[in-house]
């Protein structure tokens, strides 16, 4: 069983993106062509076409959608495309249905929610000719899809998806109706759009807001109107903090007469159990009366409503006539996600625009229960942005210190709690976590969750520290390898002749990796390049491969490093050795002479080596394979190899000991960073399988102690390491 490595993504919500009628955007032309509904209404055929030949065509950023005339221009008397009489003239009716997408496909918008806004300024059209706007979502593969569509009619426009992620998105125009001779296009109408409205107003603070509270009585009292009269936007409540608005019941009464019976009900003990007793529609709004006579949009984003029932909040665009007597309004409700509201408006009239905020009135100490609603013309953050979490050093050795530092951005202030392993760590609650005279069991994956005063959206980090002990260096899955390949000459008898050039390479490219905690070295397939003499030639292999795959760590300059592990299998042939090396190079670097060791690995055999090395060098101990260069179909080589072999390398095999105390039998082993461990037994040696104990155990660089409670007269136990 292999050894598993997941992460963890909590679900988060979908983020809201506004996209308009835009002249700019590489707008996609398509037509289905069917049976007109006498003859059936059967599918015919389908294709890319040009915009134009829709007919679709911007001036400007305005976009003009006609009947599609453009058989007219091609073949006339085909019969296919018309009716009798076919004169030449409009006297020939359409012969068939074609319907005419105009769209912009973005799948970047996939997983989003989509809002398309615009504005109709005319639909014409006469019958059958109609026309749609649209938002679509398509699988991956094309073969199914969900739509919203809405009829062009004149006045602005504004549709609304939830899209899922790896889907094609589409939004756009749909035509439908005969095709037309070009000469009766006049009389068959068409329709005019432009981006969303005149006037495109967001959530600005910079703004002149107005606060209005209107007051009445509650529902169970009949609901009548009492007053209303302006109150600052701060009594409503409603304020901003920078660009982000928030919305909350309004506790102004209780600041101001908390024992009143008209706002409070029976009892009235100074407590949150006293109700409210009037309803408070509390609207805070920019009233720009030089939008009147235009088509104004209001776009936003709201970032979170935790309104509690009986509390609702909306957005409302409003024209009021001169003298205030009547208005008309566009509205919607306040809920997750961008919004975007449309309004055509009358010259000389009041234009206002904002938000509605109704419930009763409130004790303040009851308002963190009662919920808000936080909105802002930007897109929500989906928590602090977190751009690095940072072990200095990278690797740290037995008896050091180490600092780890997050670096984030989002609503202050931020918070923060840093975990090793997954547990929270006491007391660890700044940007930085400090580790000092470090033990292997140190060792581990520590993360940091940053979370921000806003909205209470955490986001997480980590970075995997690793912890060596000079006298005790192993193989670590976690540990930060790199890769090195150096190039070689091949003699006559395959083996490695002289040295001609070194490169850094992917650790990837080395045919090096962790498998089930174990380093596989193959020999490399990824250089077999038939076609470049330098590498192969006549199907055989011209270069001798060096893959060097290692921890270089220079703080372990000046100690005395042993290496140590184990050689599982290596069924490695011909002139392919793999090998594990030390070696200490000096500022140029250049092997410091007698300070490096290197020991083939051998099957079955365990392997330990040792370098005193000097401060101040660069120090590199790991694995390497070196061989020609082979083919990736596994054919053998004149050299003796195959590509489709391979050497094993484990930590060093512990020894496993037990104690019994009663019934329980207590197995201890030494363990190792990085690797899991399983305690397995059979009752018999005869049993056919193995069972484990549970629960796993996580190496922590220490001895560890595993019970095993048991009244089986024997036992015999195995260690399984991954």
């Amino acid at each position: 069983m292999g050894a598993l490595c997941a992460l963890l993504i909590g679900a988060m919500p979908a983020l809201a993106v506004n996209v308009y009628v835009d002249s700019t955007k590489p707008w996609i032309g398509y037509m289905n062509v069917f049976e007109l509904p006498a003859n059936g209404g059967g599918y015919d055929f389908g294709s890319p076409w040009a915009t134009a030949d829709l007919d679709a065509n911007f001036s400007g950023t305005t976009l003009t959608l006609t009947p599609n005339d453009n058989i007219d221009r091609t073949d006339p008397i085909d019969a296919y495309w018309w009716q009798a009489p076919n004169d030449g003239t409009t006297n020939a009716a359409g012969n068939h249905t074609m319907d005419a997408s105009m769209y912009v496909q973005d799948d970047t918008l996939a997983g989003q929610t989509v809002t398309f806004s615009g504005a109709c300024q005319q639909n014409t059209l006469v019958a059958p000719y109609t026309s749609t706007v649209f938002i679509k979502d398509l699988a991956p593969d094309y073969s199914s899809s969900t739509s919203v569509t809405a009829p062009m009619v004149a006045g602005a426009f504004s549709l609304t998806k939830a899209t899922l992620a790896g889907h094609h998105i589409q939004y756009g125009f749909e035509t439908v109706g005969p095709n037309a001779r070009t000469a009766s296009l006049p009389a068959l109408g068409s329709v005019v759009i432009t981006a969303p409205g005149s006037v495109h107003v967001l959530v600005n603070p910079a703004k002149a807001w107005i606060g209005f509270m209107n007051v009445f009585e509650l529902p169970s009292n009949g609901g009548g109107y009492d007053f209303g009269s302006a109150w600052g936007t701060a009594d409503l409540d409603a304020h901003f903090s920078g660009a982000i608005l928030t919305l909350t019941p309004n506790d102004n009464i209780d600041r101001t007469d908390p024992i009143d019976a008209y706002w409070w009900q029976a009892p009235n003990d100074g407590t949150t159990n006293a109700a409210g007793n009037h309803t408070m529609d509390a609207s805070m709004y920019v009233q720009d009366d030089t939008l009147a006579g235009e088509i104004v949009t209001f776009s936003g984003n709201v970032w979170n409503n935790s309104l509690v029932t009986p509390y609702t909040s909306t957005v409302f665009i409003k024209d009021f006539v001169s003298d205030y007597s009547s208005s008309t309004t566009s509205t919607t409700p306040v809920t997750s996600g961008a919004f975007s509201i449309s309004l055509s408006t009358s010259a000389g009239d009041h234009v206002q625009y904002g938000f509605e905020t109704i419930g009763p009135n409130a004790r303040t100490a009851a308002l963190p229960s009662l919920g808000n609603a936080v909105i802002s013309s930007n897109l929500p953050p989906a928590g602090p942005i977190i751009s690095s979490v940072t072990a200095n050093p990278p690797i740290s050795i037995v008896g050091s210190n180490v600092v780890l530092t997050a670096s984030a951005t989002g609503s202050d202030p931020l918070t923060y709690q840093w975990r090793k392993n997954g547990v929270n760590l006491s007391g660890a609650v700044s940007p930085t976590l400090t580790l000092s005279n470090l033990a292997t069991t140190d060792e581990g994956n520590y993360s940091v969750a940053v979370t921000d005063a806003t909205l209470g959206q955490s986001s997480t980090g980590a970075v995997y520290l690793a912890v060596q002990n000079p006298n005790h260096l192993v193989v670590d899955p976690y540990a930060p390898y790199v890769g090195y390949m150096n190039f070689y000459a091949i003699n006559g008898d395959g083996t490695q002749g002289s040295y001609e050039s070194g490169e850094p390479f992917g650790t990837a490219a080395l045919r090096t990796s962790f498998l089930n905690g174990m380093a596989v070295l193959a020999p490399n397939t990824n250089l077999w390049e038939t076609n470049d003499a330098n590498f192969v030639s006549g199907g055989v292999s011209v270069r001798s491969l060096e893959a060097d795959f290692y921890i270089e760590d220079d703080n372990l300059g000046g100690q005395t490093l042993t290496f140590a592990g184990y050689c599982p299998s290596n069924s490695l042939a011909g002139t392919c050795v793999s090998s594990a090396f030390i070696e200490d190079f000096n500022a140029g670097y250049q092997l410091t002479p007698g300070e490096y060791a290197v020991t083939n690995l051998a099957p079955g055999q365990a392997f330990s080596i040792t370098v005193s090395t000097t401060a101040g060098d660069h120090i590199q101990y790991g694995l390497r394979t070196d061989g020609p260069i082979e083919s990736p179909d596994g054919t053998p080589d004149p050299w003796g190899g195959s590509a489709l072999t391979s050497a094993l390398v484990s930590v060093p095999l512990p020894t496993m000991t037990a104690s019994r105390a009663g019934n329980v039998t207590s197995l201890s082993f030494f363990s190792e960073n990085g690797h899991n461990y399983t305690v397995q037994y059979k009752n018999n040696l005869t049993d056919s399988t193995w069972s484990s104990l549970s629960p796993v155990t996580s190496g922590n660089g220490s001895t560890v102690t595993v019970a095993d409670t048991t009244g089986a007269a024997v036992r015999f136990y195995r260690l399984v390491i991954q």
